[in-house]
């Protein structure tokens, strides 16, 4: 148990300084493709490295002196701690664990109930799956679907649908998963949780993004924006059309694009992986 806990403070020091080096060098950018990359990949990476262990071997002679021995079986009973600490360490970390994958298990029911318990809209040349239900929801998307209650489905607002095809379209529903996953073993991290955070504003500044591109006019697309900024809705692994902060959404939109050379700045990160 207590290896694990190891592992996982290993884990966590590292996305730390991954996240902190995206945070600086990286996040102000509008290169959405690259910024989510390098924040969907950290988790991994950060996983992977503690097991890289890189061991170089020398053979050294010492004498089994009766000293010698006597020092080692010290050092060996001071390494293993008390193992009462350990089970009580290593019994909140668990506890911990449980409770967000619950929590994660939880949004995913809702998310199936609500979508089974809705009503299928046809949609031809569309790879999506179009749910209205009659619950008073905001619109959200999650994998293929895309769920409307019925009083926005009405309003036939072509900026709602657009925006959570974008969703589906750019896969952004396995990051969300992958990071919550992730969230649940490193609960205690709040680099993770924020790590969260900015990659779904990142999901929503490619979203907004590609409504722009389908030709619906800036200003109508924020105001549009702006009046659904109120809603909330407690499915915490979907995309959904009010997620992100408005005015660094907005402020995104208007924001001259970054020139592709900022993209090298991505390079930074191989010392640290180093």
């Amino acid at each position: 148990m207590g290896g694990l806990v190891i592992y996982s403070l290993k884990v966590a020091i590292l996305t730390a300084a991954f996240y902190l080096c995206w945070r600086f060098l990286l996040s102000k950018e509008t290169l959405h493709r690259l910024n989510r990359t390098v924040l969907v990949l950290i988790p991994p990476v950060s996983m992977i490295l503690p097991s890289c262990v890189i061991t170089f071997h020398k053979t050294v002679v010492v004498p089994a002196t009766e000293a010698a021995v006597q020092a080692g079986a010290a050092m060996d009973t001071s390494a293993s701690g008390d193992p009462g600490i350990s089970f009580f360490v290593a019994a909140v970390y668990l506890t911990g664990v449980a409770i967000v994958l619950f929590r994660i298990l939880w949004s995913v029911w809702k998310i199936v109930r609500l979508a089974r318990s809705g009503v299928q809209v046809p949609v031809e040349g569309e790879k999506y799956r179009l749910i209205v239900t009659e619950e008073d929801v905001e619109p959200f998307s999650w994998m293929n679907y895309i769920v409307l209650s019925r009083k926005d489905y009405e309003a036939g607002n072509p900026e709602t649908i657009l925006h959570e095809q974008a969703h589906i379209n750019l896969k952004h529903s396995p990051d969300i998963l992958m990071t919550n996953v992730l969230t649940a073993f490193q609960w205690y991290n709040p680099f993770v949780w924020m790590l969260g955070t900015d990659l779904r504003g990142i999901h929503e500044y490619e979203a907004d993004e590609a409504v722009l591109k389908h030709g619906i006019d800036a200003t109508q697309y924020q105001l549009f924006l702006i009046m659904k900024s109120a809603a909330e809705h407690g499915y915490t692994l979907a995309n959904s059309l009010r997620s992100g902060t408005i005015k660094n959404r907005i402020k995104m939109m208007i924001k001259r694009k970054t020139k592709a050379a900022s993209s090298l700045k991505a390079l930074l990160l191989i010392p640290i992986i180093g």
